[in-house]
C-alpha cells in the first residue's frame, strides 16, 4: 500500500504516511481503514506525512482530498497537520487544509515536522 499509518499512544496520534506514486483510491483506502479501526481511541491527533509522495494530486482530487480529511475530522475529532516539505507540494497542501469544512482552525499545512507536531500539541 502506499499510504499506511500508525498510532504513536504516548502522543494519541496517529500518524499517516504516503510514499512513491500515490492515487485517490489509495487515500480513501487508508481513511476507510482509520475510520474503522477499532482499536483507536474515541479521539486522536492525526499528522500527515506527504513529502515522499512522489506526484501532485490532480487538481480535480482536491475537493475530494479536503472531504477525506473532513470524513478523518469527523472520527478523529481533533485536529489534522499536513506535512509537506517538498516545493510545489507544499501549496496543494494549504488548499486541501482550507477547503475543508474545519479550516485552519482544525487543519493546517506545515513544511516542518516539529511545527506541525507542536502546533499538534498547543
Amino acid at each position: 500500500m502506499a499510504v499506511g499509518y500508525s498510532y504513536e499512544a504516548t502522543d494519541n496520534l496517529v500518524v499517516i504516511e504516503g510514499s512513491g506514486v500515490v492515487t485517490l483510491e489509495d487515500r480513501f483506502d487508508c481513511i476507510r481503514t482509520i475510520v474503522n479501526d477499532p482499536e483507536l481511541p474515541h479521539r486522536f491527533q492525526v499528522l500527515v506525512l506527504a513529502s515522499n509522495i512522489e506526484q501532485a494530486p490532480p487538481a480535480g482530487d482536491l475537493p475530494h482530498m479536503s472531504a477525506l480529511v473532513d470524513r478523518l475530522r469527523q472520527r478523529s475529532r481533533s485536529r489534522i497537520a499536513i506535512l509537506n516539505a517538498t516545493v510545489g507540494h507544499f501549496t496543494l497542501s494549504q488548499l486541501v487544509a482550507l477547503l475543508s469544512s474545519d479550516g485552519p482552525r482544525m487543519v493546517q499545512a506545515f513544511s516542518s515536522e516539529a511545527a506541525a507536531r507542536t502546533w499538534l500539541t498547543e
